[in-house]
């Protein structure tokens, strides 16, 4: 059976890393969280890519649907405290609730 995961940050440093080790597991399909510009995805079918801003809560609902796993490596790391606030505190938990709703 096969699993779904869901990462955030994949561009990022540990995020990845965290996609190469999804990518050696054939049976895992994988979909990753990008707010904007060009993602670095392989060209797999088990592969998909969302738009998703996680400083916007509505953005951020129903990203969990239908995922197993949540790996979640995104990060806002310069800007203004609101803009810093708004991502590593309430864009995560609005992340979590999500998980939380859709049983992850």
């Amino acid at each position: 059976m096969p699993q779904h995961l869901l990462i955030t940050g994949a561009n990022g440093f540990i995020g990845r890393y965290a996609v190469r080790a999804a990518l050696a597991r054939p049976e895992t399909r994988i979909r990753l969280v990008r707010h904007h510009g060009a993602v670095t995805a392989p060209a797999e079918d088990r592969v998909r890519v969302v738009r998703a801003d996680l400083a916007d809560a509505a953005s951020v609902a129903g990203l969990c649907r239908g995922v197993d796993t949540v790996l979640h490596c995104a990060s806002r790391v310069g800007g203004t405290e609101a803009e810093l606030r708004a991502v590593n505190d309430a864009g995560t938990a609005a992340l979590v609730a999500d998980a939380q709703r859709h049983g992850v």
